[in-house]
């Protein structure tokens, strides 16, 4: 048997992107920022959130920048090279639940308190 699986809580970085896929399925991918404290020092780590079909319409009607919430999904790894050769990786959750947690942000800048 084996487990894996990833649970993390942070800010969306930007407002998700959704599509339909060549075959009819549904996406939003957007950024989560994690903050993590090392002592005196903090490290803001972004991973890249796909939530798919149901989950991605749930995401995209109500998922704003800014807006704190706990994903739950699987974890895994793109690599690739840039323009200039170098080796660039990025953390990718396919989500399988995601909360909203917290008040969520208004078009105004303040927070709408529900």
């Amino acid at each position: 048997m084996s487990f894996h699986k990833i649970i993390i809580v942070g800010h969306a970085g930007s407002d998700p992107e959704h599509e339909v896929t060549a075959t009819g399925k549904d996406v939003a991918v957007f950024p989560l920022y994690v903050n993590v404290r090392y002592g005196e020092r903090e490290q803001n780590i972004r991973y890249k959130v796909k939530a798919w079909n149901d989950l991605s319409i749930t995401v995209k009607q109500h998922l704003l920048k800014g807006q704190l919430l706990l994903v739950e999904g699987t974890p895994s790894l793109d690599v690739w090279q840039n323009a200039g050769g170098e080796p660039r990786a990025q953390m990718v959750v396919t989500a399988q639940m995601l909360r909203f947690l917290g008040a969520k942000p208004s078009t105004t800048g303040k927070l709408d308190e529900e």
